[in-house]
């Protein structure tokens, strides 16, 4: 035999060019604000960049980040001339909205990977781009539970306090083992008196009592917290099982620190029926333990 023949191609164990599919392109979605909510110049509508692909799900437009957003413009003068900061962000949009409204100072967070926080900058550039060069407006990676100490340092220096007036977290609690991090994150951040925004929907509705377990952990971390408005959306994944009631309503609920929050603070509560674990099921924690005192 010729020994040029028992030579192996250098490329033999190439992957042929149709073995793995491309990764999908990025997206864009058009958020219309309602027009009651549009003053002046201000945008009518947000032009919303989605990164084609990720595994920390911020290639979708979240309902429950559309539903804080619309909350925000209904409200305007809960950011006007505050400071806010939004973990887990994806596309933004109510930081977007928030820096619209005319927050004095708006943090942007996501996962330190730079796909996301350009994607980011690329929606605040083209949809809050005066506020950014105004100086209000700031994209950051960050990863829940790290030091808060570069976020605090993007306050303005004439900020009354050393924290945020409003946090925004936008369908963040389906992360079950993140709970504890993400509410540290906000006791740290968070200025006196502040509040923490979250909504969320059950996208996994044999899941939702562990979405619900994140009210033990803001309970042992002193913080007391009430559902304010709730919404019906179409279903963010159709497909799924489970009642498409629960799959497509968003919850928005508000914490403050128990002993920061006003005697008012439970009036106007919307109701909401927290949800058990299936009977007979032994509880263990998201970090594999029976005891769920890890979170305190």
């Amino acid at each position: 035999m010729d020994p040029d023949e028992m030579l192996v191609p250098l490329n033999v164990f190439d992957e042929p060019e149709t073995f793995r599919p491309p990764p999908p392109p990025p997206t864009c979605r058009i958020y219309v604000r309602e027009p009651s909510a549009v003053q002046g110049g201000e945008p009518a509508q947000l032009r919303l960049n989605l990164v084609g692909g990720h595994s920390l799900w911020a290639h979708h437009l979240w309902n429950a980040g559309l539903s804080m957003a619309r909350y925000l413009d209904r409200h305007k003068s809960l950011v006007a001339g505050k400071t806010t900061l939004e973990l887990g962000a994806a596309a933004g949009t109510p930081s977007l909205i928030a820096a619209i409204n005319g927050a004095a100072c708006t943090v942007i967070t996501d996962y330190p990977d730079q796909p996301l926080l350009d994607n980011i900058e690329k929606n605040v550039d083209e949809n809050a781009g005066e506020a950014k060069q105004a100086g209000r407006v700031h994209t950051v990676g960050y990863k829940w539970g790290d030091d808060v100490t570069p976020l605090l340092a993007l306050l303005p220096k004439t900020s009354p306090s050393p924290g945020f007036d409003h946090i925004f977290m936008a369908d963040l609690i389906f992360n079950h083992s993140e709970h504890k991090h993400m509410l540290q994150t906000c006791a740290a951040s968070l200025a006196p008196g502040g509040r923490v925004f979250t909504t969320f929907t059950h996208h996994i509705v044999k899941w939702a009592w562990r979405n619900d377990r994140f009210w033990d952990v803001a309970t042992r971390l002193g913080f007391v917290y009430v559902q304010i408005a709730e919404e019906q959306w179409e279903p963010m994944f159709p497909e799924d099982p489970g009642s498409e009631a629960v799959r497509g309503t968003v919850h928005c609920f508000v914490l403050m620190r128990k002993d920061e929050a006003p005697a008012d603070f439970f009036d106007g509560a919307v109701p909401y029926v927290r949800n058990a674990p299936p009977e007979g099921m032994e509880v263990m924690s998201d970090s594999g333990n029976s005891s769920e005192s890890d979170a305190a």
